[in-house]
């Protein structure tokens, strides 16, 4: 089998509206390969292995490629940024999250080009302090 509609379609007793969870799950686990492991890139390395490289701000048909960037961000809790002071505990306007997503989400698009990015924010226990996971959904060549 070629691709997954394939499979699918091959399963017996196949009707799309009424295959069972557990079966959907076995098809797809077949063309899944499970996740061993976690590894910390920063963006722009994990970024060029998928093949998309670049120095600055990457070039529109690798920008045309992109299908999705997702991130989580949580304003760092000594008040430091690489070092720096941040305010974004301090503004009794708005709050830290607010800022912190704010923050992530100029930063990934001065990469890519735009700001069609989504960053929630809470990424307490989902990274180091002041960092959180960032996910990147491109198509294939």
């Amino acid at each position: 089998m070629n691709s997954l509609e394939e499979a699918i379609s091959c399963v017996s007793g196949y009707d799309p509206d009424a295959l069972p969870v557990a079966k959907a799950n076995e098809v797809i686990r077949s063309f899944v390969r499970p996740v061993s492991g976690t590894e910390k890139l920063p963006v722009r390395a994990a970024l060029g292995r998928l093949g998309i490289a670049s120095a600055g701000q990457i070039c529109a048909a690798d920008r045309a490629r992109l299908i999705a960037m997702l991130a989580k961000a949580e304003a760092s809790h000594d008040g430091l940024l690489r070092g720096h002071r941040h305010c974004m505990l301090d503004d009794s306007d708005i709050a830290a999250t607010r800022h912190a997503r704010s923050f992530v989400c100029g930063a990934l698009a001065s990469l890519v080009g735009h700001a069609e990015i989504y960053v929630s924010g809470g990424a307490e226990h989902q990274g180091p302090d002041g960092g959180g996971p960032v996910a990147v959904t491109v198509e294939r060549r």
